[in-house]
């Protein structure tokens, strides 16, 4: 199935990649943010088995830690919208081919639609 520029499909997938930015920017920043420096202390404190110190390396493995989580959260949301987007839209775009292929069936057969007196 070949998609064109207009179709409802792309207009599906980029509204639903809006969409799982702003959900980001609503609610994924923190939990990115929490999430990543939380492992990257977890890890840390398996790696030198105890208790950490707060030297300049400690704090740059939590910083990168803390990058990491929120470009996780924030590739997540996008391609969960762009996900959901894409098939709202394949939705769509199947009602149009369905309503388009009924109209042009019973116009062949010469059926005309029911009108009101």
């Amino acid at each position: 199935m070949k998609v064109q520029s207009n179709s409802p499909i792309k207009w599906g997938i980029r509204a639903g990649a809006i969409i799982g930015g702003l959900i980001f920017l609503s609610f994924g920043i923190l939990p990115g943010f929490s999430f990543g420096g939380y492992a990257a202390i977890m890890i840390l404190k398996k790696l030198f088995g105890g208790p950490l110190e707060p030297t300049l390396f400690t704090r740059m493995v939590v910083a990168s830690g803390i990058a990491s989580g929120i470009l996780s959260a924030f590739a997540a949301c996008i391609s969960a919208g762009a996900i959901l987007g894409a098939s709202a839209g394949w939705c769509l775009y199947r009602t149009q081919i369905g309503v388009l292929a009924g109209k042009e069936s019973n116009e062949d057969k010469g059926i005309k639609e029911f009108e009101p007196v």
